[in-house]
């Protein structure tokens, strides 16, 4: 007769272990670009540049403004960002010399790829990159003149990167057209280009009848 075996259960206790988690690697730190950089990195430092250093810049290269009066009050030099522009009752003044000068132009040169686009040409105008020179009264009450202009680093037609200052617009008020205001706005921007080691200056001028390309 075959000996008895005895079984022996043995009990099993789960235990829940707690997954653990694999670590999550830290972001490289955001590296500021370099001085005399490629391209994209001197068109980044541009853009990261203050209102208020490129007030500072401007006031050097500006100069006074000019001697005349809006009313009772004078007329000054000012720098903007497309979005503080945007949040400030001067945005009102922005579009309304904007679309006295240019509204009939867009018209009649029916240029299918720049049509006459308020919505769109508003929000190029308050763009993030978008850079100003506003020469307006000192209690903002009345525009003279204005420039925007943007910093972007582009192919040329043969492939290359080039750093570009494109100036995007130009407005003078017709009560002050003829006092040499573009001229003294594209010669500080021209100096403002090469402290900023700009390779070239851009610009789109209309031909049209009632327009003839002098400043």
């Amino acid at each position: 007769m075959a000996p008895s075996r005895t079984e022996k259960t043995t009990k099993v206790q789960r235990v829940s272990l707690p997954i653990r988690q694999p670590k999550k690697s830290k972001p490289p730190p955001k590296r500021e670009p370099e001085e005399g950089g490629t391209v994209k990195d001197l068109a980044e430092i541009a853009n990261m540049k203050s209102t208020a250093t490129l007030q500072k810049d401007l006031d050097k290269l500006l100069g006074t403004a000019p001697a005349n009066k809006v009313g009772d009050a004078t007329l000054v030099w000012k720098a903007y960002q497309g979005p503080e522009l945007k949040s400030t009752p001067q945005k009102d003044n922005v579009w309304s010399l904007f679309e006295t000068n240019m509204r009939d132009i867009y018209k009649e040169a029916k240029d299918p790829y720049l049509k006459w686009a308020p919505a769109k040409k508003k929000k190029e105008l308050y763009d993030k990159k978008s850079r100003y020179i506003l020469l307006e009264a000192e209690d903002h009450s009345e525009l003279a003149a204005f420039c925007m202009f943007r910093f972007e680093a582009e192919p040329n037609y043969e492939g290359e990167m080039e750093f570009v200052m494109y100036i995007y617009e130009i407005q003078v008020a017709k009560a002050f057209q003829g006092a040499g205001i573009c001229r003294r706005i594209f010669g500080a921007l021209e100096q403002l280009s090469s402290r900023y080691e700009v390779q070239i200056i851009m610009l789109t001028v209309f031909k049209c009848k009632s327009l003839s390309p002098r400043f």
